[in-house]
């Protein structure tokens, strides 16, 4: 585990000039590529370097650049980030026999510096940097608290104050700069209506303090509500387990009865359909004749294994029809407890016992969801009636998503949402082309009219809050994205589905926030509270917004989402605009104890874009 420091000179608002000091982990392989050679295990390495690259790209549409560390040996402490070059190289050696692998590890493989020729490098002089799909569980260990990162960048400042720099000393503040210097809100949640033990509708009262103990209290009325009595919203389901027919069938069908017994403490009555299976192929083929409408699989893989484009997940949800929800066998009941009572279980091994009902109690919520149940709805009127979410992803940037709500000025009348994909058939999709995001809106548009219509509602798209995941681009000046938004304004008014003087708005929500922290001296240093918006910026329509943070936020630094606002149609309002998009983001429908980093229609577009990038079938919420 290594620390990776950055920084850069920023300009804030009232010509106030800062030093903004990125602080993240990387982690290195313990072994050098020349140890895989050695002990003939380069398949293995081959398995990482795939794993590493699968399904993604630059810029250029092309895949991605796979980074290693060079580490210079004869004790020199001179490290070095490289490209590798021999990528097939090193898989086409995966395939030859170990006494040959062993032979090759005296050799070097072609690397290149950014901007640099190539160069041969000693395959003991070589780690694989490692990504998260890589570090699975480990990657905890790469999490940085507030009070340990607020002590790391003061060490990068206490290095860099003092520097000489095109012949001026660089004089740097002994304290962090004072947010509280620059403008800015905080926007409490709304109210929230839940079940109650009666199965009719009660209220969260939205908090009034701006304090943890205000924020949590109310965090803790809501998911206490859920867990107890139930979801708010339900429909009919016919939910399968599907369960690897190599692990005993008599196993499975007690998953299935502990699934519905959870499910029965919140008044859901169901039954799981058992499906042992040993391919997905055969999952495909009992779910047509059973006439399910869910599946929870539960994978032959272990948790522990690196994701594979081939690997049971990736095939399923690439073939199955219905929502889905994946669980794997090492987090679900051992086979040693599969016969005996839950009770002995919690005696014996309680935190095993906790840890198995977690997991089934959030499969099952996961499941609910993206099968359009909801376990609370907001109960206070927004700002904008529409809002729609818009995400670009795919190994090509070919895939765009789209997910709309509606009834957000009456939540408690209706509410709905409708993901569904732009479709575009140009090689990129990012920025979106005009014409497509035009089209793919007003389709989508045209579907919730047509929904409201036949059910004799007269539908309301007078206000509408656009996210877009990133900037809204375009091709220089010559076209844009939001000319779509604009577009489809004017159709509206010529339909008469608005007016002229309708408030359509977008927000460009930038997840990285470009680096910029937001931290909390609370008599130690800790994360800010959910619902903190700054104004640092001289544009006073961009924002720092804390979506995360305390106190939902157990572990790591929160990290602000960097939004812009952009006017479509009429005058947004900017306090108005932060605040759908902070209530927004309260919508964990998985999660009812916490919110969530993006608003709940932009957090469903960007997993969609992700899912159907992957070739997944898209049925129902992508949560």
């Amino acid at each position: 585990m290594c620390r990776r420091f950055t920084c850069e000179a920023k300009l804030l608002r009232g010509g106030v000039w800062v030093l903004r000091i990125a602080v993240n982990t990387a982690t290195v392989d313990g072994r050098t590529f020349e140890d895989y050679y050695l002990s003939g295990r380069v398949g293995l390495l081959a398995e990482m370097l795939e794993a590493k690259r699968r399904d993604r790209v630059n810029r250029k549409n092309r895949p991605i650049s796979v980074r290693v560390l060079r580490q210079y040996k004869a004790g020199s402490s001179e490290v070095k980030t490289l490209e590798l070059e021999d990528f097939d190289v090193v898989l086409e050696h995966a395939r030859l026999p170990a006494q040959t692998q062993q032979t090759l590890a005296v050799s070097e493989l072609k690397c290149k510096q950014f901007n640099k020729p190539s160069i041969g490098v000693p395959m003991g002089e070589m780690r694989l940097i490692l990504d998260t799909q890589l570090t699975l569980e480990e990657h905890a260990e790469t999490i940085i608290e507030p009070g340990e990162r607020e002590e790391l960048m003061d060490r990068v400042r206490s290095f860099v104050n003092g520097v000489s720099a095109f012949g001026q000393t660089l004089e740097l503040s002994p304290q962090p700069i004072d947010a509280d210097a620059f403008e800015g809100v905080f926007i409490l949640p709304p109210a929230v209506q839940v079940r109650d033990s009666n199965g009719s509708a009660a209220l969260v009262a939205a908090p009034t303090e701006t304090t943890d103990e205000a924020l949590e209290a109310r965090a803790v009325a809501r998911a206490s509500f859920v867990r107890r009595n139930g979801f708010l919203v339900r429909r009919p389901i016919n939910p399968a387990l599907a369960w690897p027919a190599r692990m005993g069938e008599e196993r499975g069908a007690r998953m299935g009865r502990d699934l519905e017994y959870l499910c029965s403490k919140q008044g859901i009555k169901v039954k799981f359909g058992l499906l042992t299976y040993n391919s997905v192929e055969e999952i495909r083929r009992k779910l047509d004749g059973a006439g399910n409408d869910t599946l929870l699989a539960v994978l032959p893989e272990s948790s522990t294994s690196y994701s594979r484009g081939d690997d049971t997940h990736e095939r399923l949800k690439r073939t199955i029809e219905v929502p889905s929800q994946c669980i794997h066998h090492d987090n679900t009941l051992p086979e040693e407890w599969a016969d005996k009572p839950w009770r002995e279980l919690r005696k014996a091994q309680p935190r095993l016992a906790g840890r198995v009902q977690n997991k089934y109690e959030l499969c099952v919520a996961n499941l609910l969801v993206k099968h359009h149940w909801f376990p609370f709805a907001p109960a206070s009127p927004f700002h904008y009636n529409v809002q729609v979410g818009l995400d670009v992803g795919g190994v090509h940037n070919t895939d765009a998503m789209a997910c709309m709500g509606y009834g957000f000025r009456r939540p408690l009348d209706l509410l709905l949402f409708l993901p569904e994909e732009i479709p575009i058939d140009v090689q990129k999709a990012e920025p979106i082309p005009t014409s497509y995001l035009y089209r793919g809106l007003l389709t989508l548009f045209e579907a919730v009219w047509e929904k409201l219509s036949d059910s004799g509602l007269t539908p309301d798209f007078e206000t509408a809050l656009y996210y877009r995941d990133g900037a809204l681009l375009g091709d220089g000046d010559a076209w844009n994205e939001r000319e779509a938004l604009k577009k489809l304004h004017a159709e509206f008014v010529r339909r008469k589905w608005a007016s002229e003087n309708a408030i359509w708005t977008a927000v460009e929500v930038m997840k990285g926030a470009e680096g910029w922290r937001l931290l909390r001296n609370a008599g130690r240093v800790t994360n800010p509270l959910v619902g903190r918006c700054l104004f640092p910026f001289e544009d006073e329509r961009t924002a720092l917004v804390c979506t995360t943070g305390a106190p939902y936020l157990t572990q790591g630094t929160a990290r602000p989402l960097k939004v812009h606002i952009v006017d479509i149609s009429g005058q947004a309002k900017r306090d108005a605009v932060l605040s759908d998009l902070v209530w927004e983001s309260d919508m964990c429908f998985s999660k009812p104890d916490m919110g969530m980093g993006l608003p709940w229609v932009l957090h469903v577009a960007d997993t969609g874009a992700l899912q159907k990038s992957r070739s997944y079938q898209i049925t129902g919420i992508t949560a």
